[in-house]
């Protein structure tokens, strides 16, 4: 029983890091999202020095469409990859404290307290339900 209230106690910890990883993950795909939009859609290749050319690679319109969609699918993927380990760090996090909780609750049944003169059996409200004769 030693190493269950153990588990138990450490297992909080190693859930709150999924937590923290699905919020990273989330954060990351957002950034990915809109890095992938930008290349999609802030295109300007000027013929004039004094204007800044924004995502242009080469010299023709259409090779610079083709580079800028192909980094736009693959920022994307990249979302929706984090999105996905995010929701699955989610899917642990939830899952883990649900068993966590099962635990506890099991823990508090079979919490036996030792009293001078009684032993007595607890339940969750911490109720007298069973008072045995002393030893």
């Amino acid at each position: 029983m030693d190493n269950n209230i153990e588990n138990s106690i450490d297992s909080p910890k190693k859930t709150n890091a999924y937590r923290v990883l699905s919020i990273i993950c989330f954060l990351a795909s957002v950034v990915f999202y809109a890095l992938g939009f930008d290349k999609m859609y802030n295109y300007t290749n000027s013929e004039y020095s004094f204007i800044k050319n924004h995502n242009a690679y080469v010299g023709g319109d259409a090779y610079n469409y083709i580079i800028n969609g192909t980094y736009s699918t693959a920022f994307f993927v990249l979302g929706i990859g984090l999105m996905l380990i995010g929701g699955l760090c989610i899917l642990i996090h939830v899952h883990a404290n649900s068993q966590n909780k099962i635990i506890h609750q099991n823990e508090r049944i079979l919490l036996v307290l030792k009293d001078d003169r009684n032993i007595m059996r607890v339940n969750d409200n911490r109720e007298k339900q069973e008072e045995l004769p002393s030893l």
